[in-house]
C-alpha cells in the first residue's frame, strides 16, 4: 500500500532544517518558495552521498516548486562563473492543502528529497547511467526510456535524462513545511568526471483527490497547471525573470570593481592625451578601404610582397631552405636578448644592425663580403661558426652563398598568396566573428553565440546523414530587428515530428529545439519531401551583438557553402 502520511502544523514562522547546508535558522516567506544554492566549503571526493560540508551562497524566491534554470554566478568583473560540483538546491515553503489523499509527484536530473514536516516522503536515486560517456563533455547522456510514468490524460511525460517518484499521502488540512532538496552537478563515479551543475526539470507536482489532473505544488495563489503547455508557458516566463535577474546581478557585480575600472580608464585618457597620433598610411595602389584600419593592413601586406619581391623563381626560398640552417647552427647562440657577442640572427632588422665584432652579418648580393659567409667557411678555429658542434655541410654553404647572392630577401612573414578576397560587409562579418571565433571571455552573448553554432552543426549534421543532402548554406542576416539564421540543403526534406525506423528521436530536431529554448530563440522548419529543408532560427540581435566590440571588416564572402 501507498504510505501515509500526517501533515503537522506550524509552530512558528522559523524552522530549524535538518537537512544541508548544516542546522541554521530559516525565516520562510508567506505564500513563497525560499530557495538557497549551498556550495561545498571542503573538497568533494565522491557524489553517491550527500555533502556533509556546505554553506549557502545564494538565495532566491519563487512562486511553486518549480525549477528550470538557476541564476547565473558571477565574478567580480561581471564574468560568468562555474558553480561548486556539486551543488544543493534546497527549496522551502510552507503550504496547506485540503483535507484528504492527494498524489505528489517529485522529479529531478539526479538525486533529491522531498520532506514534509521533517519526514522524507520521496527521494530519486544517486545513481548515474550505466552508459556514463567519458567524452561527453560534462553532460550526462539521456537514457534510453522505453516506458513512461502516466498518471493522467494530460499528465506531462517526463523530459529525457530526469528521474521521478510518487506517492499518494493523507492530509489534515493543516498548513506544513515542505522541503525539497536536489544535488545539482557532481563527478561520474568511476571517471572522476564532472557533469555541470544543471537543474533539468526540478519540480514538486500534485492531484488533489478525486480528480486526475496535475498542478506544480504552491505555497500561495499561484496556478500552474502541470501540463505540456503549462508547464511550457510558466518556463518561458521564468527564464523571462531569470534573465532580467541575471542582468542585475552581473551589473551588481561589476558595479563593485567601477572605481579600478575608472582609474584604468583616466590613466588610459592621460596616456593618450600625451602620446602623438599615429598617422593613417597612404593607401597602396590597388588594395580596397573602407576605414582607415584597412589602410594599415594594406601597407603591412604591401610591405611583405615587397619583401618576396628578390625571390628568384626556382631559386632559394628563405623560410624553405635557410631558416632551418640558422635553427639548427646559429639559434643556440644568437638570438634573443642574451645573443653571444651582441649578434641576433633570428630577424632581419637583427642581423642588418649585426654584433660587437663584425658589424651587419650580411650584404646583399655579396656573400664573399658578408661576415655571416666568411664566419661559416673560415678555416680558423677562433673565427669558424659554430663555435660549437659540427661546421655547416657543403650543401648548406652553398645554400647561404646562393640566398646571399639572390638579394639575401628575408620576408618578415611566410605567405604563400597576395590575392586578397574582397571586402564583405559589416553583418556578414558579425556572423564570422560571433560563430568562429573561440576563447572569448564567458557571457550571455558568447553563450548565444555558442548555441548558434551547435544548432547550426546539428542541422547540418541533419541534413547530411538524414536527408541526403549534397549542398547546405548556413545564412545570417538581420530581419524584423532580429537575428536570423538558416540552414538551407538541398535534400529530399523529412517530417521533423516523424521518427527514424527504428529509432528514437526525430532526426536530431529535439537536439535543436532544445538549444534554441535556452537563449530564447525561436525554431521553424520548413520542409517538403524532395524538395530540401529550411531551419530557421530567430532571436533578438541585441542577445548577439554584446560577443563582439568594434569588429574590423574581414574578407569572407557569405553565405558559407558546405
Amino acid at each position: 500500500m501507498a504510505p501515509r502520511f500526517l501533515f503537522l502544523a506550524l509552530v512558528s514562522g522559523l524552522l530549524w532544517t535538518r537537512y544541508f547546508p548544516a542546522p541554521r535558522a530559516v525565516e520562510i516567506p508567506a505564500g513563497r518558495v525560499l530557495v538557497e544554492l549551498a556550495e561545498p566549503t571542503k573538497p568533494v571526493e565522491t557524489t553517491i552521498v550527500w555533502p556533509e560540508h556546505t554553506a549557502v551562497t545564494e538565495t532566491f524566491t519563487e512562486d511553486v516548486f518549480g525549477l528550470f534554470e538557476l541564476p547565473q554566478k558571477y565574478i567580480a568583473t561581471g564574468m560568468r562563473a562555474d558553480r561548486a560540483f556539486p551543488t544543493v538546491v534546497r527549496a522551502t515553503a510552507a503550504v496547506r492543502l485540503p483535507a484528504g489523499k492527494h498524489r505528489l509527484l517529485l522529479r529531478a536530473r539526479g538525486p533529491a528529497r522531498l520532506w514534509v514536516d521533517g519526514r522524507k516522503i520521496l527521494e530519486t536515486p544517486f545513481a548515474h547511467p550505466a552508459a556514463f560517456a567519458v567524452g561527453n563533455a560534462g553532460e550526462l547522456p539521456v537514457e534510453p526510456q522505453e516506458t513512461y510514468l502516466n498518471l493522467g490524460p494530460d499528465f506531462r511525460f517526463a523530459t529525457p535524462g530526469n528521474r521521478e517518484e510518487w506517492g499518494e499521502f493523507e492530509f489534515t488540512g493543516e498548513p506544513g513545511t515542505v522541503v525539497l532538496e536536489a544535488m545539482v552537478g557532481g563527478f561520474e563515479p568511476k571517471s572522476k568526471k564532472p557533469f555541470r551543475p544543471e537543474l533539468g526539470e526540478t519540480v514538486v507536482a500534485f492531484s488533489p483527490a478525486g480528480t486526475i489532473a496535475w498542478w506544480l505544488l504552491s505555497p500561495g495563489s499561484r496556478v500552474v497547471p502541470y501540463t505540456a503547455s503549462g508547464s511550457a508557458v510558466y518556463e518561458t516566463e521564468r527564464r523571462t525573470h531569470l534573465a532580467a535577474i541575471n542582468a542585475q546581478a552581473r551589473q551588481a557585480r561589476r558595479a563593485k570593481s567601477a572605481a579600478y575600472w575608472a582609474t584604468r580608464r583616466a590613466a588610459a585618457d592621460i596616456w593618450l592625451a600625451s602620446t602623438p597620433e599615429i598617422a593613417v598610411p597612404a593607401l597602396p595602389v590597388g588594395f580596397p578601404a573602407k576605414n582607415p584600419i584597412d589602410h594599415f593592413i594594406a601597407e603591412r601586406i604591401a610591405k611583405v610582397s615587397a619583401e618576396y619581391a628578390p625571390f628568384k623563381k626556382g631559386g632559394v626560398d628563405f623560410f624553405r631552405d635557410v631558416k632551418p640552417i640558422l635553427e639548427t647552427h646559429c639559434y643556440s647562440c644568437h638570438q634573443g636578448a642574451k645573443a653571444k657577442g651582441g649578434l641576433r640572427l633570428d630577424t632581419l632588422t637583427a642581423a642588418l644592425k649585426g654584433g660587437k665584432a663584425d658589424g651587419p652579418a650580411l650584404v646583399a648580393g655579396h656573400p664573399e663580403d658578408s661576415p655571416i659567409f666568411q664566419r661559416i667557411t673560415s678555416t680558423d678555429s677562433e673565427e669558424i661558426m659554430p663555435a660549437k658542434g659540427d661546421p655547416l655541410t657543403l650543401k648548406e654553404i652553398n645554400v647561404i652563398r646562393a640566398w646571399l647572392k639572390e638579394g639575401a630577401a628575408w620576408p618578415a612573414f611566410q605567405v604563400a598568396s597576395f590575392d586578397l578576397t574582397p571586402l564583405t560587409d559589416d553583418l556578414a562579418f558579425l556572423r564570422r566573428v560571433t560563430l568562429d571565433i573561440v576563447g572569448v571571455a564567458p557571457s550571455e552573448a558568447a553563450g548565444t553565440v555558442h548555441g548558434l553554432r551547435m544548432i547550426a552543426r546539428e542541422s547540418v549534421t541533419n541534413a547530411l546523414k538524414h536527408a541526403g543532402a549534397t549542398s547546405v548554406k548556413i545564412q545570417l542576416q538581420t530581419e524584423r530587428g532580429g537575428l536570423v539564421m538558416r540552414v538551407v540543403d538541398n535534400g529530399r526534406g523529412f517530417d521533423p515530428t516523424a521518427r527514424i525506423a527504428g529509432k528514437r528521436g526525430h532526426f536530431g530536431c529535439a537536439g535543436v529545439r532544445g538549444r534554441s529554448r535556452k537563449p530564447g530563440a525561436a525554431v521553424v522548419w520548413r520542409t517538403a519531401l524532395g524538395a530540401g529543408t529550411t531551419v530557421e532560427v530567430s532571436l533578438p540581435l541585441c542577445d548577439l551583438v554584446g560577443a563582439v566590440s568594434a569588429p574590423r571588416r574581414d574578407r569572407e564572402a557569405v553565405p558559407a557553402v558546405i
